[in-house]
């Protein structure tokens, strides 16, 4: 399972609070689409970026596809904020401090591939209906 960055990372709001995330990167964007997206937002574009980013973690694409197709479902599910972050270097120090010093490694690994589990998951049921 690989964890790609964004080139240019994503701000969503999320959750009762309007919380606001920084999402820079595939294994962040699978996880925000899978366990804070509104339910009732999880159209074709919503598939098309868990499939999107799917197929990065898997090396079948290029982390600009995941990136784009999230983009679009976040437009469309009205939570998209802004492109781009005036704080991420800040946003990646405090993830790094949080996991340690190979907080890439760990992190793509342990949820990138419990991500992934969900995803196909996900993609199997909506095949079925």
């Amino acid at each position: 399972m690989r964890n790609e960055d964004f080139d240019i990372s994503v701000t969503v709001t999320t959750g009762d609070a309007d919380r606001q995330r920084v999402v820079s990167d595939t294994v962040h964007a699978a996880e925000i689409l899978l366990r804070r997206w509104p339910d009732d937002m999880r159209g074709q574009k919503y598939r098309a970026a868990l499939m999107a980013c799917m197929d990065v973690m898997e090396g079948r694409k290029q982390v600009a596809s995941a990136r784009r197709a999230f983009v679009n479902a976040a437009r469309q599910a009205h939570i998209l904020v802004r492109i781009g972050a005036l704080d991420r270097p800040h946003h990646r120090k405090c993830r790094r401090q949080r996991f340690g010093a190979d907080w890439r490694d760990s992190y793509s690994i342990l949820d990138g591939s419990r991500l992934s589990g969900e995803i196909a998951d996900l993609a199997d049921s909506r095949q079925r209906q």
